[in-house]
């Protein structure tokens, strides 16, 4: 996985708060006319005692696909990712998580890409920090 340049962090204001994400991502795969697919997921990053956290997960089998069985056309997808992350750990105020857009090609062969924000569609992360 790679990271897609959509990516947003927010620094939490109140100590052990949680975090509401809302993600939208626009992409599209293709490889010299042929059939190609591709993943995305959503990585945290920066919480306290807490290992980085992945939604969608980390192998090939989970997260947001995109793909089919025509062989001639780019394949296009638009993915909405909503949750609140319960899993951040216990963090000071002022701790800085970071949440970004992952995606990779599932095929390596003829030059498979990923584009995100094709044709002037338009990806985003929004943020909300919630006090417990």
């Amino acid at each position: 996985f790679v990271d897609t340049g959509i990516t947003q962090a927010i620094t939490l204001q109140q100590a052990n708060s949680k975090v509401l994400f809302i993600g939208n991502i626009s992409c599209d795969t293709g490889r010299n006319n042929q059939l190609t697919a591709g993943r995305i997921r959503l990585h945290r990053s920066g919480a306290t005692n807490d290992s980085d956290r992945t939604y969608g997960g980390n192998d090939k089998n989970v997260g947001g696909y995109v793909g089919g069985a025509n062989t001639h056309n780019r394949f296009m997808a638009q993915f909405t990712m909503t949750g609140f992350d319960t899993e951040i750990g216990t963090n000071a105020a002022g701790t800085t998580l970071t949440y970004k857009f992952q995606c990779r090609c599932e095929d390596s062969g003829d030059s498979p890409d990923f584009r995100i924000n094709s044709n002037s569609e338009i990806s985003f992360i929004t943020l909300m920090e919630i006090a417990v």
